[in-house]
Order: C-alpha cells, then sequence, then structure tokens
C-alpha cells in the first residue's frame, strides 16, 4: 500500500522524486532475487529512475548542494539535508 501511495503521490519536489527513486532501485533489486511486482514493472523502474538521474542536475545549486524545486537561474545554495538525503540515495543505488 505505502509504494503505491509513494509511486503516485501528485508533489515532484526533490524530496519526494528521491524517495521514489529509492522505491525504483528497490524494484530493480527484487527482480535481480526473482520477486515480481504488479505495481511497478522492471522497465518502469528503470526508465524512472533514469528519468531522475537526468534532471538531477537541474536541482543542484553553484556550491553542489540540492535545492528542492529546480533552480531558476539564481545562485541560490541548497539545503544540506536534502544535499545528504540525495547523496545517500546516489550512493546506495
Amino acid at each position: 500500500m505505502g509504494s503505491r501511495k509513494l509511486v503516485f503521490y501528485p508533489y515532484h519536489c526533490l524530496e519526494q522524486q528521491t524517495s521514489r527513486a529509492v522505491l525504483y532501485g528497490l524494484r530493480l533489486g527484487l527482480d535481480e532475487i526473482g520477486f515480481a511486482h504488479e505495481l511497478l514493472s522492471v522497465e518502469e523502474a528503470r526508465e524512472n529512475l533514469g528519468t531522475w538521474l537526468a534532471n538531477l542536475q537541474s536541482f543542484q545549486s553553484y556550491d553542489g548542494s540540492f535545492s528542492y524545486w529546480p533552480r531558476a537561474g539564481g545562485s541560490h545554495s541548497g539545503d544540506i539535508y536534502l544535499t545528504a538525503y540525495v547523496l545517500w540515495v546516489l550512493h546506495e543505488l
């Protein structure tokens, strides 16, 4: 039930996108051990994870930190807690 809510959660800040990336990574890992899941196919997980990675740069600030929303041309710095979360997920994937 929780994974369904996460996949269809309507918000698109980087925190939510990163949480979905964790789910995609888990889905790909489950496939490696032969576990099927009807909510999210392997192809969808791979595609969505690739999209997350491709869009990640638009959330990165000039100092390398990450912001909740795409930068709008300004030179703002990001959030340290979000940056730590994104870096942890990148490391674990």
